[in-house]
């Protein structure tokens, strides 16, 4: 028994000499650490011994849901990132050590950073919701940095069971903001009143946050009669020829039926300069202030009457042959302007006024393939046959339109005059097309216009 004791007592100071091996000893350079708060951690700056053997630095912690962390940072860089936080922290521990050549490290040396609110955190502090047109809004402002991805739901019926259940909406990612935004959603279900659920979790995978917003009611909206308002575009064209003009953005043909029957357009156009740095606003007059809910700009459906060999005027010259793709608006803002007590005679007029409110916008990449647009059954040079080649089915389709949604918050009594601005509009959407042609002029082409507001 006396000779296990001695053995056991000769391994435990092997093992303590090696330990004491393990460690190198190293000095700190003058201002060796320094700190710096980032939403979600901290950035530490380092500076290495002047020493070749050393090759990185590392860094040992534990992070918010207190598991170990261990961060490496090399001898090439001077700044390494500490993760793994949510709330702010003030005086987090941490150890240090230099790495060398031979896989050995120096002994530890102790050390405190801070850390600042995650973008998950910081999204759900800035977070409001909001009742809204046929749904709620959800109004934030994310810091410089922030990531994460949010899930929305809300209190409804299991579609399935029809049983009341959280309904999932949709997620998106966090990501800065420049300003407060607002992102709209509409209920798929008969509610008046519910409570929306809002998760977050952080780029680890991490549920870091979960806040419900109770009474939310949805709002109801109605389209404005063509009487309601007035349109004003000072380059819109009018072509008899092939039935271009104004008066076919608010017939309420939203999908192309009277140009299946025609075999003519039917529908709108406006340029050149109606889309791009230098694009001419089209205005719109409501003749009173109306709490503004959202405008849609339809597309003309491919269908299977349409002439493209023989078409007049405009249709071939200026809108390619027939081939529209690249005419289509996908960045779209718009402004609005309370009455200001006198009635605009003409384009000039309301294009004077001045102090107009960013109300909303759309945007899709200039780049986006056909399918992934609001608008994929456009007339597209690399899909030239119709998409409905007969009346039945192209009654039966559903609408294609993008729609600028202005959250009901922040209105007061509303806006009288919309300025709706064209950015951008789509490329050629493929270059397997027998026909091309770049739109040089930035012309504009869409099908039905329509306006809703506060019912």
């Amino acid at each position: 028994m006396k000779n296990i004791y001695l053995i056991l007592l000769l391994f435990t100071g092997l093992l303590a000499c090696n330990d004491d091996h393990d460690f190198i000893k190293a000095d700190l350079p003058e201002n060796a650490f320094r700190f710096k708060e980032i939403p979600g951690g901290a950035v530490m700056y380092y500076k290495l011994p002047d020493d070749p053997n050393i090759v990185g630095i590392r860094v040992r912690y534990k992070d918010a849901r207190g598991e170990e962390m261990l961060r490496s940072g090399s001898s090439n860089c001077d700044s390494l990132m500490l993760i793994g936080f949510n709330e702010e922290m003030k005086d987090v521990a941490a150890k240090v050590s230099y790495h060398f050549q031979n896989n050995q490290e120096s002994q530890s040396f102790d050390v405190r950073f801070s850390t600042a609110d995650s973008g998950p955190v910081a999204f759900m502090k800035s977070l409001k919701c909001h009742s809204n047109w046929d749904g709620f809004a959800l109004q934030f402002n994310n810091p410089v940095g922030t990531s994460g991805l949010a899930h929305v739901y809300y209190l409804g019926k299991d579609p399935k069971t029809q049983l009341p259940d959280t309904v999932f909406i949709k997620s998106f990612t966090l990501s800065p903001t420049e300003e407060e935004e607002t992102l709209s959603f509409e209920f798929k279900q008969e509610i008046d009143t519910t409570t929306i659920i809002v998760k977050v979790e952080d780029f680890r995978g991490y549920m870091v946050k979960k806040q419900a917003f109770k009474g939310i009611k949805k709002l109801v909206k109605q389209q404005l009669h063509k009487e309601d308002f007035s349109f004003y575009c000072d380059n819109a064209l009018e072509d008899e020829g092939c039935e271009i003009g104004v008066r076919y953005l608010f017939d309420g043909d939203t999908k192309g039926v009277k140009c299946f029957e025609n075999g003519n357009y039917c529908s709108f156009a406006a340029g050149p300069d109606a889309a791009g740095e230098d694009a001419h606003p089209m205005y719109l007059d409501l003749k009173q202030n109306r709490v503004l809910s959202s405008i849609r700009l339809y597309n003309l459906l491919r269908n299977g009457s349409f002439m493209y060999w023989d078409a007049p005027g405009l249709l071939h010259n200026v809108l390619l042959n027939g081939f529209n793709e690249n005419f289509i608006p996908c960045e779209v803002t718009i402004y609005g302007l309370p009455d200001q007590g006198n009635t605009p005679s003409g384009y000039s007029d309301i294009h004077q006024l001045d102090g107009w409110q960013k109300l909303g916008m759309f945007k899709q990449e200039r780049e986006s393939p056909l399918a992934d647009r609001w608008c994929p059954n456009v007339y597209s040079s690399a899909f030239w046959t119709a998409r409905y080649p007969t009346l039945a089915s192209l009654e039966a389709a559903s609408p294609e339109y993008l729609e600028i949604v202005v959250p009901a918050i922040g209105q007061n009594e509303g806006y009288r005059y919309i300025k709706m601005v064209i950015n951008e509009v789509f490329d050629i959407a493929s270059d397997e097309g027998w026909y091309q042609d770049d739109n040089y002029d930035n012309y504009v082409q869409f099908h039905e216009l329509e306006i809703y507001s506060a019912k």
